[in-house]
């Protein structure tokens, strides 16, 4: 189960990179940056992709799935460099994502194991808030925006 749960945790990470590739500039990150967000060292824009929450779920036919939440931050200079990054995720984010397995290189077709199809996850419930952190206590003054969404 691990594995496969990093091999999600890659192919969200490279599907997302993917969808940004002609955003000049933008730094990817697979976790929240909270070091450069508190020294003040946060290069703009960057987009951090984690997962927050897995949940196991069991089938009938004895399979069982998994159901992960995720958030995608976003850090921009301008309120419009934030929207136009987030409606790029969000849009991106209305196909299912192939899960790769990065040991093989391949797209995974072993989970779950009474399949022979390619995996593939699918995000539901998709999310843009726009978050406001301009308060005396910030080192420096940024535009954010949280994309939350889930899989299964």
């Amino acid at each position: 189960m691990t594995r496969k749960l990093r091999n999600e945790d890659f192919s969200m990470y490279y599907f997302i990179k993917n969808a940004l590739t002609d955003v000049p500039s933008i730094t990817i990150k697979d976790a929240y940056p909270y070091n450069e967000v508190e020294q003040g060292t946060l290069t703009l824009p960057t987009v951090s992709i984690e997962h927050t929450q897995t949940i196991e779920e069991g089938l009938q036919l004895g399979d069982d799935w998994v159901r992960r939440m995720w958030t995608i931050e976003v850090f921009a200079k301008t309120d419009t460099q934030r929207d136009e990054i987030s409606e790029l995720i969000y849009d991106s984010l209305n196909v299912s994502v192939p899960v790769y397995d990065y040991i093989t290189n391949k797209l995974t077709d072993t989970y779950p194991p009474s399949f022979s199809v390619d995996y593939r996850i699918q995000p539901e419930d998709r999310l843009i808030r726009p978050i406001y952190s301009f308060n005396e206590y910030n080192l420096y003054k940024f535009w954010r925006a949280s994309i939350t969404f889930e899989t299964i």
